[in-house]
C-alpha cells in the first residue's frame, strides 16, 4: 500500500479489516466479528467509512430459505 493510502485509511482497524478482506474473497460483518476482536457495529461503521471513500464495495448475500423458520407447528 502507498503511503497516501495509509495516512487516508489511518486507523489501525480500518487497517486490519481491509487486510482481511483483501485475503479472503469477502467476508460478511458478522464473519469479521468472528475473526476479529471487534462489536458488530465497530466493524460496520469501518466498512461503511471505508466504502463512502472508495475503498470497499459491498452487496448483499441472499440468504438461505429455511420453511422451518416460517412454519412452526
Amino acid at each position: 500500500m502507498n503511503q497516501r493510502l495509509l495516512a487516508e485509511i489511518g486507523r489501525t482497524q480500518r487497517l486490519e479489516i481491509g487486510n482481511a478482506l483483501k485475503r479472503s474473497r469477502g467476508l460478511s460483518v458478522n464473519e469479521m466479528v468472528d475473526r476479529m476482536r471487534m462489536s458488530y457495529m465497530g466493524i460496520k461503521q469501518h466498512c461503511l467509512t471505508l466504502q463512502r471513500d472508495g475503498y470497499l464495495d459491498t452487496w448483499r448475500r441472499p440468504q438461505k430459505w429455511d420453511a422451518r423458520k416460517w412454519f412452526i407447528v
